[in-house]
């Protein structure tokens, strides 16, 4: 299938959106990034739902919602 997540990253670079082999629990890419930013010296500030469409031809589009999240060095 194209367009996939790991035709573009190797499934060894994802954050998460995997199941932990070790403790068989999701492992979710924002609770990684949290993690890893903060470990940077980065506070969270904010997250907001930003909603996007992608129009993929004339009569096909995409809806979807991101989270941005707004980080500042503390």
């Amino acid at each position: 299938m194209k367009g996939r997540m790991k035709d573009f990253t190797p499934k060894s670079k994802w954050l998460g959106g995997f199941v932990d082999p070790i403790t068989q629990t999701q492992v979710r890419s924002k609770d990684q990034l949290k993690k890893l930013m903060e470990e940077r010296g980065f506070a969270k500030m904010g997250e907001q739902q930003v909603p996007l469409l992608i129009r993929e031809h004339q009569r096909k589009y995409q809806y979807i919602v991101s989270e941005a999240t707004i980080w500042r060095k503390k």
